[in-house]
């Protein structure tokens, strides 16, 4: 999709602002639910208005702004750090259901991106199921999600991705053990990744299975 027809889909001008973008995709959202119309062609409608979202997000990055791994050095993602975004039940169902079926990984990735922004743990049931995408961009916009929800949950799940994964996905996972309030979770996933052959995956997996260790170790003395 093409930024003009996106621009046509969620009826807004190429040079309209942020916040009206989001107001004409929240209302059109609202408009074409299937749960609230009961029409079920409203699907494939809703699924345009997603994607022509999707396509002047990634025109205009600070509308949805792009976390990037701590292993490409840029630290907390902007997005970690304004806080979540104010995403209803409609919407939440909305992406749920394109992360899973859409037919463009474009816009599954993005559905599972914004998933995260919501900072709802109940995202966590789709993103869970977009780990084994057939796609590595979905995979990987799904980890960074689920570590922007920092949910207890996933520990087996994101184990799984870490081990059939390449170096960024891997990094990516292990950014999501940092962030975690209780890195034992991940003790099997560091040990696997202790023998990784990539220096740098192993240096982190050290790093953070020292931190592990120490904290279950304060935790046995408290």
């Amino acid at each position: 999709m093409q930024v003009l027809e996106a621009c046509r889909v969620l009826a807004v001008n190429p040079g309209d602002d942020p916040v009206a973008l989001r107001r004409a995709y929240h209302r059109l959202v609202k408009r074409y639910h299937p749960d609230l119309t009961g029409d079920s062609v409203d699907r494939d409608r809703l699924e345009r208005v997603v994607d022509a979202y999707r396509v002047l997000c990634e025109r205009r990055p600070k509308v949805v702004p792009f976390p990037r791994s701590a292993a490409q050095g840029t630290g907390r993602s902007a997005a970690a750090r304004r806080g979540p975004v104010e995403i209803g039940p409609a919407e939440l169902a909305t992406l749920g259901h394109l992360v899973l079926h859409s037919r463009n990984a474009a816009t599954r990735a993005f559905s599972a991106r914004r998933l995260g922004y919501s900072g709802k743990r109940s995202a966590y049931g789709f993103l869970r199921r977009a780990l084994f995408d057939a796609d590595p961009l979905v995979v990987k916009s799904a980890v960074r999600a689920i570590g922007m929800l920092q949910t207890a949950q996933g520990a087996a799940e994101l184990g799984s991705v870490f081990c059939r994964g390449d170096s960024e996905l891997k990094h990516l996972v292990l950014d999501v053990i940092e962030k975690s309030a209780s890195p034992a979770r991940y003790h099997d996933t560091l040990l696997v990744g202790l023998r990784d052959s990539e220096p740098s995956v192993r240096r982190r997996c050290l790093s953070l299975y020292a931190r592990a260790s120490a904290g279950k170790r304060q935790a046995e003395v408290g």
